[in-house]
């Protein structure tokens, strides 16, 4: 069981990888002046104890937490912490961006009537959210509003819960108001997204309008959504890492919503309402910006397959136009073939009796034969029917 009060806080802060061995040095610097050992660069969580105080440094994917805890009694639940314990020019330094600070005090069973005159001094009943968690072991108050100095604050009534009961519930109540916070850095993300998707599917609407009405053609209709494609691309490069990890914060913090019990007091609102009333349309809006932008890629997709079809077609026809002018051409080679044989034969036939003509004359001249005219006449279709069968033989060879 709780025996004595106890005050956390803790900060969240987005690092980027660039700033990591920085963040490792800004800690090696407060463990010399705190005098204490370096912690290994190889660790995740780091500690240091700290005038009565423990501080803890926590190293995550994209982000880390320092927390400090302070038992002991107080006055005063929301003081400030730091004091006396770790410098503000250390604070003020550390590398990136602070994305929550959250105080809260722990009060035992036996302090209930300290715990709830804090709850009347710094939580007004207008927008006050207060439930029983962990099957009545604890009573939680907050606003989730940031007061005057800078951080949200939440009180915290240990109803005779044990000690590791007691951590789980501030660790549970840590990361889901970590991841909270963490879940809305995709909304600034999903509204740029949203203004450069307008854009492109204005772009591809005119594309598909001029390719309607052929106002464009297939290779400038091509080279357009190419350039609406890479558009496309940069705002998938834009978006699918941060929304994913918004996707996974959010389901973290409804699963540590869960892990809490929640039980509603009176007519108080409860963590559930107030996620389900401002975590859940931000989580929405994502969600529909992923949506909308997984529908433009399909709609690319099948413009551009449409646009191959219709490209492929044409190249088709004109192919098969090709292959029908080339038949044409053959088809003329081959008349142009068959009357050079003709003529061939003619003018082959022509010389040889020429040749024959000329033998016969000399000959009868000589009055070795008798006159030839007759032989003449005779042997010109000879001629021609030898020099036709030698010419179809030689173009059967060399076909």
């Amino acid at each position: 069981m709780l025996s004595a009060p106890i005050r956390i806080l803790s900060l969240v802060v987005m690092v980027e990888s660039v700033e990591r061995e920085k963040e490792q040095a800004h800690w090696a610097k407060l463990c010399c002046d705190s005098r204490q050992p370096i912690s290994s660069e190889a660790q995740t969580n780091y500690a240091l104890s700290i005038n009565g105080a423990r501080f803890i440094w926590q190293r995550h994917s994209e982000f880390s937490t320092y927390t400090l805890f302070a038992p002991g009694a107080f006055n005063e639940p929301f003081d400030d912490l730091f004091c006396n314990r770790i410098a503000e020019t250390w604070l003020f330094a550390i590398p990136g961006q602070v994305l929550r600070r959250v105080k809260l005090a722990i009060y035992p069973q036996d302090q209930s009537t300290q715990a709830l005159r804090a709850v009347d001094r710094h939580f007004t009943p207008v927008n006050r959210i207060s439930s029983i968690v962990q099957g009545g072991d604890a009573q939680i108050w907050t606003n989730f509003t940031i007061h005057e100095d800078n951080y949200g604050h939440m009180l915290i009534l240990m109803k005779g819960a044990s000690r590791g009961s007691t951590g789980r519930l501030v660790q549970q109540l840590l990361e889901m108001g970590h991841y909270r916070k963490l879940t809305l850095l995709g909304v600034p993300v999903a509204h740029r997204a949203r203004e450069l998707m307008d854009d492109v599917e204005c772009k591809l609407t005119l594309v598909v309008q001029h390719l309607k009405s052929n106002q464009i053609g297939d290779e400038d209709a091509l080279k357009k959504l190419v350039s609406i494609t890479v558009e496309s691309e940069l705002i998938s490069s834009m978006i699918d890492s941060r929304l994913a990890a918004t996707k996974a914060y959010y389901q973290l913090t409804c699963d540590r919503l869960r892990e809490l019990r929640e039980e509603r007091v009176d007519s108080e609102m409860t963590l559930a309402d107030f996620t389900a009333r401002r975590l859940k349309p931000s989580y929405r809006t994502c969600e529909a910006v992923s949506e909308r932008h997984r529908d433009l890629c399909r709609r690319l997709e099948r413009l551009y397959s449409l646009l191959q079809i219709k490209t492929s077609t044409a190249t088709a026809k004109q192919s098969r136009d090709l292959l029908s002018s080339m038949d044409q051409r053959v088809a003329l080679q081959v008349k142009m073939q068959r009357l050079v044989e003709s003529v061939s034969v003619v003018v082959i036939s022509y010389h040889v009796l020429a040749l024959i003509n000329a033998e016969l004359d000399s000959l009868y001249q000589l009055q070795w034969i008798p006159d030839p005219s007759a032989t003449r006449g005779v042997l010109i279709p000879i001629v021609l029917l030898a020099s036709w069968g030698i010419l179809r033989r030689i173009y059967r060879k060399g076909s």
